[in-house]
C-alpha cells in the first residue's frame, strides 16, 4: 500500500464513517485500507474504479 499525498478526508463519528465506507463499497469502491481497529488511525480508505481515493476518518478533527 502506497498512501497518496492528496486524499480527500471526511471527519465524522465512527458509526458514520463505517456507514459511509459501506456505501462507497456498494457504489463500486474498493477498500484500500481499514484502520478502524487501530485507535491511532480510526479511518477507512476507499478507491473508486479510476483509482481516486477517499478517507473516512473517525478521529476528532483536531487530533488527526
Amino acid at each position: 500500500y502506497q498512501p497518496s499525498s492528496a486524499v480527500p478526508t471526511f471527519y465524522m463519528s465512527e458509526e458514520e464513517a463505517i456507514n459511509a465506507a459501506e456505501r462507497a463499497g456498494q457504489l463500486g469502491g474498493k477498500m484500500v485500507f481499514n484502520g478502524m481497529a487501530d485507535p491511532k488511525m480510526k479511518c477507512i480508505i476507499y478507491a473508486d474504479p479510476c483509482g481516486n481515493e477517499i478517507e473516512f476518518n473517525a478521529l476528532p478533527w483536531d487530533t488527526a
